[in-house]
């Protein structure tokens, strides 16, 4: 079977996959970086790097993670909006981002000071990945991408049933 057959769903997969969002959250919010470092024996190891002070405990990480892995995944960017409703949809995660981090940055602990920064952090992580609900734009993407890959197989001489069954063809 040839790389082509896994093309669509690979780049689908790509657009879709949040693990590299979260894990920046993570790592802002913990002040480190996983970087990869060579091993004496050749295999790479990634190891952590401080980078910052941490700007909350491991309780509020995974809070904080969880929350915004719930906003930002395959599903959320599958719904259809209008610009108005994202405009609303967005002004309450808003809200919500601001209220859980007020009323828990004591718990989590948060210097006050940081809590705007935190904010906006997570909010334009949010806003920008959530944007694909507007007009429909992300399914309409997913077609695109799935034509143009179509007509990539069929001018190489991919497709059809010969690429579909593995058979040369008909004879005649």
């Amino acid at each position: 079977m040839s790389n082509q057959a896994f093309l669509n769903p690979n780049i689908i997969q790509i657009r879709l996959d949040t693990s590299e969002i979260l894990q920046r959250l993570r790592e802002f919010l913990s002040g480190f970086v996983m970087i990869p470092e060579r091993q004496n024996n050749g295999e790479t190891k990634f190891v952590k790097q401080n980078i910052g002070d941490e700007l909350c405990n491991a309780r509020g990480v995974q809070h904080l993670t969880n929350y915004v892995s719930g906003l930002i995944n395959p599903a959320t960017v599958q719904g259809n909006y209008e610009f108005g409703q994202y405009q609303n949809h967005v002004s309450r995660i808003h809200k919500s981002i601001s209220r859980q981090l007020v009323s828990n940055y004591h718990e989590w602990g948060m210097k006050y000071a940081d809590l705007e920064m935190i904010n906006d952090f997570i909010l334009n992580l949010v806003e920008a990945f959530l944007s694909r609900l507007i007009d429909n734009k992300e399914r309409e993407s997913y077609a695109q991408t799935l034509r143009s890959t179509e007509n990539s197989r069929l001018e190489t001489g991919g497709g059809g049933l010969k690429g579909l069954f593995g058979g040369g063809g008909a004879s005649s």
